[in-house]
């Protein structure tokens, strides 16, 4: 997270950028990002999951597959729901809760009409009527 420390001493001198001051905290909480900038510490992957830092961890030989699955899971959503909420979340997370609501309407308003979203919402309840 921050510079590796050499052994028990403190980091290097530098911290962390790109933009991770800003989102670090905003991922896993001011007190713990203050933790990890501080303190240089390095955290394993059970850590990283239990704060929120990745989604979630899989055995090294198994990186690509998951990868792999989760690549195939977006895709086979609906191309546009997909990038709509792609929008709506990363702009979301940066206004207000006004903004964020009228872009989430706005973007549910465009689905309604989509060809693909009456598609599929027809083959889910066939599927359900089957049951």
């Amino acid at each position: 997270i921050a510079a590796t420390p050499r052994g028990n001493q403190p980091p290097c001198g530098i911290f962390i950028a790109a933009g991770a001051t800003y989102r670090l905290p905003r991922l896993v909480g001011l007190g713990r990002a203050k933790d990890l900038v501080f303190t240089g510490r390095i955290i394993d992957a059970a850590e990283a999951l239990d704060i929120g830092l990745v989604n979630r961890v899989v055995d090294d030989d198994r990186v690509m597959d998951a990868a792999r699955e989760l690549a195939r899971t977006v895709t086979g959503n609906g191309r546009l729901a997909v990038r709509l909420a792609k929008v709506s979340l990363d702009a979301g997370s940066e206004s207000s809760i006004e903004a964020a609501m009228a872009l989430e309407s706005a973007s549910q308003a465009i689905l309604f009409d989509d060809e693909d979203k009456k598609k599929r919402m027809t083959e889910f309840l066939e599927k359900r009527k089957k049951k």
